[in-house]
């Protein structure tokens, strides 16, 4: 009996065989590698499709629009000449541009805003006056569309055109009045249009004296 306890015993405190001094696991687990990690980059090299930053484009980009071509397709020319001075309508106005961001004024006006593009509209009882774009293409699509003005002057100033030193493009048939903020020698095809009036049709020498503004030669743009 006493033999039998101590075989036991000395059974009993045998190390396992995996953890004996001096030797090595005969198996590696499946999660560990045989050969060892590489060393983690000091920077990881960002991924586009992660980060949200886009591969430099390869070719020429698109060039965005000018505010000037932005507020002709905004206010569709087509559109505006369609307003007759005297005859359209309140109602008719808003069909065409939606309503009106802003009412009221003495004479009442309407305006119109998409984004940096307004559209000023005079109005009477219920019809228009005069309608006025703001900041509207480029004085070569003036000239394109409309040709050659009738006359050409520099303003001096007054409560119809407060501005100074500013050329005016008078188109009287067409009861068109062009501003823009340069002198005439100045101007370029890529000047812009800052105020583009559609008015009835008037004479020259009144709407000369109207706006303070003296005649001078036109010539062209050669740029």
């Amino acid at each position: 009996m006493l033999l039998a306890a101590a075989l036991l015993l000395g059974v009993l405190w045998l190390p396992a065989e995996s953890s004996r001094p001096g030797e090595t696991p005969t198996a590696t687990t499946s999660a560990q590698s045989a050969t060892p990690e590489r060393p983690a980059r000091a920077t990881a090299t960002p991924d586009p499709a992660a980060t949200g930053f886009a591969p430099a484009p390869t070719g020429s980009p698109t060039p965005s629009p000018t505010p000037a071509t932005a507020c002709a397709a905004r206010f569709p020319i087509d559109s505006i000449e369609a307003i007759e001075p005297g005859r359209t309508t309140i109602a008719q106005v808003e069909a065409a541009f939606g309503q009106a961001d802003f009412r009221g004024g003495r004479p009442l006006q309407l305006r119109f805003y998409e984004g940096d593009c307004e559209l000023r509209i005079m109005v009477g009882i219920d019809e228009a006056l005069e309608v006025e774009a703001i900041g509207y293409s480029t004085l070569g699509w003036l000239l394109e569309r409309y040709g050659p003005p009738d006359a050409a002057a520099i303003s001096e100033g007054n409560l119809a055109l407060i501005l100074p030193d500013v050329t005016v493009l008078l188109y009287a048939e067409a009861g068109i009045v062009a501003v823009l903020e340069a002198l005439p020698d100045g101007l370029t095809r890529e000047s812009l249009i800052d105020s583009l009036v559609f008015r009835p049709p008037f004479e020259v020498d009144r709407q000369l004296t109207r706006l303070n503004a003296r005649a001078v030669e036109w010539l062209p743009p050669l740029r």
